[in-house]
């Protein structure tokens, strides 16, 4: 009997995919051939999502606030798109 896969192992997968996809990425666009995976903005990226909120806390002596933002180049979408294959294929 199969045990089911985990939707942990899947999320894992797809934040080491666009990690290392993203890395590659950001290196393999210094070469002509590979021009098309910087899919603009700054370095190469483009910016999905971004939620901020500065400064949350603010008592003079500390300051606290959350930023999130989530940006992709062409190797973060391949890494993904891998990483998705590698899990279903387990």
């Amino acid at each position: 009997m199969r045990r089911a896969k985990s939707p942990w192992i899947l999320l894992l997968f797809v934040l080491c995919g666009s990690i290392a996809g993203g890395f590659l990425g950001e290196i393999l666009t210094q070469y002509s051939f590979f021009k098309w995976m910087n899919l603009g903005g700054p370095n190469g990226y483009r910016e999905l999502l971004s939620i901020a909120s500065d400064p949350l806390i603010d008592a003079h002596v500390i300051r606290f606030g959350i930023s999130f933002t989530l940006r992709v180049n062409g190797g973060s979408i391949l890494g993904i798109i891998l990483a998705i294959l590698l899990y279903m294929k387990k």
